[in-house]
């Protein structure tokens, strides 16, 4: 919008409020020579399942030490997107793991069994609540390099980003990651936390202070 004309000073992004984590342990899996990678959310395509499968499959040819746990819902899709989704599953080797719908309720604990959250949307998203919940519980997230995610995820910081809809580019990143995880394990020292419900409710009431006052 400020590209597009509009004053910056006008301009205030407040982040959306989400719950605390559940109770537990969110500090990384040991390693132990497997590089757990997590996909959640809707199945569809523009979500970048296939982006993933694909990367996936790559990775299944050459051995390399990588898991894939993909946990979301694609039965309201188009039934050539169906049979897509399960023939791409079937290519991509015996480290990709289809678990499904999930109830939200558990997201946390399934978040904690990972080393990193991928996100390859390939539309450019906005606010993508699994970035938040994947931040609360202290995990990395490897994410399209366009849009909201790009946004959200400081490279080196809180993730790492890839060129968007680019198996091969993200093939190339994990492959790294699998060889030195201490890439991923540092980012627990910068990568940030979402903001309490209490700070979001405080910056809108500022905000509204503020815009009110101007009226006065």
């Amino acid at each position: 919008y400020i590209a597009w004309g509009i004053p910056s000073e006008k301009m205030a992004v407040i982040e959306n409020t989400i719950a605390p984590a559940a109770p537990g342990d969110t500090t990384p899996p040991a390693p132990d020579g497997l590089l757990r990678l997590g996909f959640f959310g809707q199945i569809t395509p523009l979500k970048g399942i296939s982006v993933l499968l694909a990367a996936a499959a790559h990775l299944h040819h050459e051995d390399a030490p990588i898991s894939f746990d993909i946990h979301g819902d694609y039965s309201s899709q188009q039934p050539e997107f169906q049979a897509e989704f399960r023939a791409m599953l079937a290519e991509a080797g015996p480290n990709v793991r289809f678990h499904g719908p999930y109830d939200n309720q558990r997201v946390d604990p399934l978040m904690r069994g990972c080393d990193a959250i991928v996100v390859p949307s390939i539309w450019w998203e906005n606010s993508p609540v699994v970035i938040q919940e994947a931040l609360r519980n202290r995990r990395p997230v490897i994410c399209s390099d366009i849009g909201g995610m790009a946004e959200k995820i400081r490279p080196g910081e809180d993730g790492f980003h890839f060129r968007m809809g680019n198996a091969l580019a993200l093939a190339t990143l994990l492959r790294g990651f699998a060889a030195d995880p201490g890439q991923l394990s540092a980012l627990q020292a910068t990568m940030r936390r979402p903001p309490s419900t209490e700070e979001v409710v405080a910056a809108h009431a500022a905000l509204y202070e503020q815009a009110s006052g101007a009226f006065l």
